[in-house]
C-alpha cells in the first residue's frame, strides 16, 4: 500500500523527534574521540579545556555550535579526512534531527579521492564497486549494489550515492576500489 506525501512527512518529522539526543561535550567527545586524538592530540581534558577557553567571553556560543567550529576546524587539519565528513553526518542526524546525507556525500567522495591518490603508483588497473547495506531499506541502494564504475579524478561519485536518489536519512553506501579484471578473470596491467 502506498502512503501518502503528508504520512511520508509527518512520520519524518515524528522520526527525527524522537530520535533526537540532546548535545552534550561528552557525547560530542565520544562521537569524534579517536580522530580528535589522532589529529590534534587532545584527551577529553584537553578538549573541554579549549572549550572553555575559546567561550569564555562569548556567553552565546552554544556547545553544540561550538562542536560545529570544531568539526569544521578538523576538516582543515585532517586534510579532508573522510571519517570527520561522517562525524559531520552523525551529529546533524543524531543532534539537529535532520538528515546527514550531505556530509555523507562528502564523505564517499574524500575516501574515494583518498584511495586515488594512494593508488597513483599502482600498476594494475582499478575501477570501484559500490557496496551498499541493502538492510536499512534504500531502495537505491538495492539498485546500485555491486555496480562497478572507472574511477575518475573528475567524477568521484558517478552513481551520486548520498544524493537525492537516497531515500534515507544517513546513507550508508561506499565504493570499494578493486582490481580491473578482464573476462576471462585475469588481472589488467597498465
Amino acid at each position: 500500500m502506498a502512503r501518502s506525501p503528508s504520512y511520508q512527512l509527518t512520520y519524518t518529522v515524528f522520526y527525527y523527534i524522537h530520535r533526537m539526543e540532546n548535545f552534550t561535550l561528552k557525547k560530542g567527545y565520544r562521537l569524534i574521540e579517536r580522530t580528535i586524538q589522532q589529529a590534534l592530540g587532545w584527551t577529553y581534558e584537553d578538549y573541554h579545556e579549549q572549550f572553555l577557553k575559546d567561550t569564555a567571553d562569548t556567553s552565546w556560543l552554544r556547545e553544540k555550535d561550538w562542536f560545529w567550529g570544531l568539526l569544521n576546524r578538523l576538516v582543515i587539519e585532517t586534510k579532508g579526512n573522510p571519517m570527520v565528513h561522517h562525524h559531520q553526518a552523525v551529529f546533524v542526524n543524531l543532534f539537529e534531527g535532520k538528515p546527514g546525507t550531505p556530509y555523507d556525500k562528502l564523505c564517499i567522495e574524500a575516501g574515494l579521492l583518498n584511495d586515488i591518490v594512494q593508488q597513483k603508483d599502482v600498476s594494475i588497473a582499478l575501477v570501484t564497486e559500490i557496496v551498499t547495506n541493502g538492510a536499512r531499506g534504500c531502495s537505491y541502494a538495492l539498485k546500485v549494489h555491486g555496480k562497478k564504475y572507472p574511477i575518475d579524478i573528475n567524477n568521484l561519485n558517478p552513481a551520486e550515492l548520498a544524493g537525492e536518489k537516497c531515500t534515507w536519512d544517513r546513507c550508508l553506501c561506499f565504493y570499494s576500489v578493486l582490481p580491473k579484471r578482464d573476462q576471462d578473470g585475469d588481472l589488467i596491467w597498465k
